[in-house]
């Protein structure tokens, strides 16, 4: 193999609150991404980590044959009936991006609306968000990403002829919504340094992007906008948004320069909205509600929060996630006991009824939904060892029928799901979801995969992943585990899991590791560990507390730097996570904050194999974050165990774009484990 890489040490002393700390290696970040010292190090770090998979090629091209051979020679989307056409995407073998179409009928001749393997051609990177048809089906507007950024062009395309129209709305973050017209767009722009989301814009069609009109600009760096659209298709909204508050705007899509205020922010108030036939409805946590209620008013009130009305109230058992509204129904995506349920609401007799599921944990969420009208509501479905279908289940009789199922051709056959409930150190009960391969060897010989998040309130939830499969039949057991940080517990659960409770994050996802090797579930020589994002932040904790405990470790675009990234207020999304992790500026929360941030903790100890992962644009996790970790800890390792780092000159957060480039690296991702058992 090609020599260790050894990064320089440049000692830079950072001073605040009276405390010093040293980086050695501050010196690897580069806004400009183009100086040379840094780059060819980055270089090195890629070539040493690609002559490593050199080794492992048996097992990397095993795994990425079986995750090619899964998919489908031709893999078609729902179908949305949208404005008189039903709209879809298709997924080819032999294609790298998908194709979109519409036909007239839902089984009728095909047109094709947009080629991405065409528009991404001869590009290193390329990535499209919000492919969506005007309302009157005459243009086609399309957000792209040509280098990981995130920082979207938005484009619209003239379906009549084919041509794209000249109109190019650069520097958004790929949101937008049409208006009711048709000859306007409304989209959110970026700030150029933060990335922040914090300006609305109204666009005409056919004109500059320098012409367009204002319509709102958040000024607190602590929020960013986003977008919505009413049930009945009337109005949008503009949520204004931070951690624990926000506010909604709302306007006519036949005039969306008007724009009206529902409720100002209040701290720890969020609310969520939607318009149907006159009326307002809002999902809110108003009066420190931990898990939400559900509330309506006439529209003309709904500024005024004494006039709302109660269609279900919160309840401590209950978390509501979403709702969606139809003519006598409302269907609500809500949680019980970590588990997703579908609630149904009759608003005519206010009877409520759960749709019913019998596998101990699985993903469900309502889908497809564009008409409010229908006697039907449709909901997708998956669970670990069984890929996903979307269910059509009438209203009234509750008659259910399969309207699409995936293509994905891996055998799941004798695939065993189980959900245990484990301890953590102060006494709170974690659950996990876990599939293995039941085929006869014993589980505490079966190497064991560990998966967790644990930030934002994000919910991990048992659905099928294709690309594990290779790694159950290679004997493993995979497990998830729904520690604290994320919501599967409901509003609470989220509530203990960040800002200065941040460690029970960390600290669950050691005691789930634990529990599950007690109760059988995992061979205690062959433990790993995967995260990314601040799932990566999860990783780098865990080699600091427990290094004995996991043979291997994959930090994906992991946030390790955190004292230093969330004292400089000019790196993308900064000001916008104060409410997470803290705002360092004060004393409390820096010290908090230094206590478990991965690279301040770097030290002498016997770290396990680690594989790194990052992206040079990435904007979510800025790349030098990574790099520095990996340089430190090399440095100060005290075993010889592999500490690899693949880094993209190329690419964002995800990673690369197109098809074989992702199974690829998600097969080298999985070529680190199993190279690693019994060694």
């Amino acid at each position: 193999m090609k020599s260790l890489p050894k990064a320089k040490k440049v000692k830079k002393v950072l001073k605040k609150h009276n405390d010093l700390r040293i980086d050695n290696y501050y010196w690897l970040r580069d806004d400009t991404r183009k100086n040379k010292a840094v780059l060819n190090y980055l270089k090195t770090e890629r070539a040493y980590h690609d002559d490593w998979i050199k080794t492992q090629t048996f097992i990397s091209n095993k795994y990425f044959k079986k995750l090619k051979d899964y998919i489908p020679t031709r893999d078609e989307s729902l179908k949305i009936e949208r404005d008189g056409f039903f709209y879809f995407s298709e997924s080819l073998k032999k294609n790298e991006y998908r194709k979109y179409y519409r036909s007239k009928k839902r089984n009728s001749k095909k047109e094709l609306i947009l080629d991405i393997n065409k528009l991404a051609k001869n590009k290193k990177f390329y990535q499209v968000s919000g492919v969506s048809p005007s309302k009157d089906n005459r243009s086609l507007a399309y957000a792209e990403d040509i280098n990981g950024r995130r920082e979207y062009t938005i484009k619209v395309k003239n379906l009549n002829s084919g041509e794209n129209l000249p109109d190019k709305i650069s520097g958004t973050d790929g949101q937008f919504i049409w208006s009711k017209n048709s000859k306007n767009i409304i989209y959110i722009k970026r700030d150029e340094t933060t990335l922040t989301s914090n300006k609305v814009f109204l666009h005409t069609i056919g004109t500059s992007q320098k012409n367009d009109i204002l319509l709102f600009e958040e000024t607190d760096p602590q929020f960013h906008c986003s977008l919505g659209i009413s049930r009945d298709k009337e109005y949008g909204f503009i949520y204004s948004s931070q951690t624990n508050a926000n506010e909604v705007r709302f306007f006519s899509l036949n005039n969306p320069t008007k724009l009206k205020l529902i409720l100002k922010r209040k701290k720890k108030h969020k609310y969520y909205v939607d318009i149907f036939n006159n009326t307002f409805y809002v999902m809110t946590n108003m009066g420190g509600q931990d898990n939400f209620s559900l509330k309506y008013s006439d529209l003309s009130v709904c500024h005024q929060f004494k006039k709302w009305k109660t269609v279900l109230k919160e309840s401590k058992k209950r978390y509501l996630l979403d709702f969606e509204i139809f003519k006598d129904h409302i269907l609500l995506d809500v949680r019980e006991n970590g588990l997703p349920r579908i609630l149904k609401i009759n608003t005519k007799n206010r009877t409520h009824e759960y749709i019913k599921f019998d596998e101990p944990c699985y993903d469900v969420s309502l889908a497809g939904n564009h008409d409010p009208n229908a006697d039907y509501f449709c909901f997708a479905y998956s669970s670990l060892n069984k890929p996903e279908t979307v269910y059509k289940q009438f209203l009234v009789s509750g008659r259910r029928s399969v309207i699409w199922k995936s293509k994905i051709k891996c055998e799941t056959k004798g695939l065993k799901v189980e959900r245990l409930s484990l301890k953590s150190r102060d006494n709170t009960k974690v659950p996990a979801s876990l599939v293995y391969k039941d085929n006869g060897i014993p589980l505490h010989k079966k190497p064991v995969l560990f998966y967790g998040y644990g930030s934002y309130g994000h919910i991990i939830d048992a659905n099928f992943r294709s690309s594990i499969v290779p790694l159950l039949e290679e004997n493993f057991i995979f497990v998830l585990a729904h520690i604290r940080g994320g919501s599967e517990m409901g509003k609470h659960w989220y509530e203990n899991g960040r800002m200065h409770q941040k460690k029970n994050t960390f600290y669950d996802f050691i005691d789930v590791t634990q529990g599950c090797l007690k109760k059988g579930f995992g061979d205690k020589d062959n433990v790993f560990a995967m995260g990314g994002s601040a799932g990566g932040l999860l990783m780098g904790v865990i080699a600091n507390e427990a290094p004995h405990l996991y043979k291997g470790i994959l930090a994906a675009v992991p946030f390790m730097d955190v004292v230093t990234t969330m004292l400089d207020e000019t790196i993308p999304l900064t000001t916008f996570e104060y409410d997470e992790w803290g705002n360092p500026n004060n004393k409390k929360d820096y010290d908090y904050m230094k206590s478990y941030s991965p690279y301040d903790n770097l030290s002498n100890l016997p770290y396990p194999n680690i594989l790194v992962t990052s992206s040079l644009f990435d904007s979510q996790v800025q790349y030098y974050e990574p790099a520095k970790y990996v340089a430190k800890m090399r440095d100060l390792s005290t075993s010889n165990n592999k500490i690899l780092f693949r880094i993209n000159l190329i690419g964002g957060h995800g990673g690369l774009s197109g098809k074989t480039s992702v199974l690829k690296e998600t097969s080298e991702d999985f070529t680190f484990f199993i190279s690693l058992v019994g060694s």
